[in-house]
């Protein structure tokens, strides 16, 4: 109806804004500027939406750090950017769902989001364990995003599998649920994981090899590295999925659009694009002294 799809479009407007607002508080965590006063309020606005969006989830995060430190006699404390990890990672799981949902895969599209809300809030509550800008934040922490994303993609691989779910490529039609599973299995997780853990040495190195450390975290610098290659990897899965698989009848626009993939990379870019002009307003109103 109408009215349902107004509130869907309502939805992933804010969900790509909190995102863009979201990528761009990480921006300033990892390479230090002033705000504009225009910016800087549009920022308290984002963060008490974001603390009334979350203001439930707070205690029960603070209590699973609690009970983490006294069962494991460790220190620990809960640091407030753990929120904004939240907040990227709610984006990226909603969006898979808002796909599904585009494909009719509803009971598929409801598992992801409750399945993808219980592990992007454990993967961002153990990323929040240390702070972002601290220097206790290094390659170890940035391996807990990639696998929070990874083991989101493992049980997606396990529902897929149990209720045979079928491609709209076709690809895996006439297959068991053993091959469904390891076909997602490798096509999903072990890629996550490949590329995120290749992305971020691979640029921590070359940063340590060719730019002096002055003003900016590298392990952020690093961790924004591997969201771009993710959101090429699912553009690029999606434009595959239209080349490979298109019909006479379809446009490779169409045949592309069928591609769940290719829908949450271009979320992604939405958000990224948002993030970009966060910073270039922010960079022209300071410089007319606003």
């Amino acid at each position: 109806s109408v009215v349902f799809r107004s509130i869907r479009q309502f939805a992933s407007f804010l969900g790509i804004l909190l995102g863009s607002m979201s990528l761009f508080a990480l921006v300033r965590l990892a390479i230090d500027f002033g705000l504009s006063a225009p910016i800087a309020l549009l920022a308290e606005y984002y963060s008490i939406l974001v603390n009334a969006c979350f203001s439930w989830a707070q205690p029960i995060a603070e209590q699973a750090v609690q009970w983490l430190a006294f069962h494991f006699h460790i220190h620990a404390t809960l640091a407030s950017e753990w929120k904004h990890i939240l907040v990227l990672m709610w984006l990226y799981f909603s969006a898979d769902a808002r796909a599904n949902l585009a494909l009719r895969r509803y009971g598929f599209a409801l598992f992801t989001i409750v399945w993808g809300a219980f592990v992007g809030f454990v993967g961002s509550v153990t990323t929040g364990l240390t702070a972002l800008a601290s220097p206790e934040f290094n390659s170890m922490s940035l391996a807990i995003p990639v696998a929070t994303i990874a083991i989101f993609e493992f049980g997606r691989a396990i529902w897929s599998a149990v209720f045979r779910l079928p491609s709209p490529a076709r690809a895996r039609d006439n297959m068991t649920r053993r091959e469904i599973f390891f076909y997602l299995f490798f096509r999903f997780p072990i890629t996550t994981t490949s590329l995120g853990v290749a992305t971020i040495f691979l640029f921590q190195w070359i940063v340590a090899h060719t730019i002096d450390n002055n003003g900016y975290n590298e392990n952020l610098l690093a961790l924004f590295a591997f969201i771009t290659v993710l959101m090429m990897l699912f553009i690029m899965r999606g434009v595959m999925h239209g080349l490979n698989r298109r019909t006479e009848a379809e446009t490779l626009m169409e045949r592309i659009s069928y591609s769940g993939s290719f829908r949450v990379g271009l979320l992604m870019v939405a958000a990224f694009a948002g993030t970009l002009i966060f910073v270039i307003l922010n960079a022209g109103l300071a410089r007319l002294g606003l």
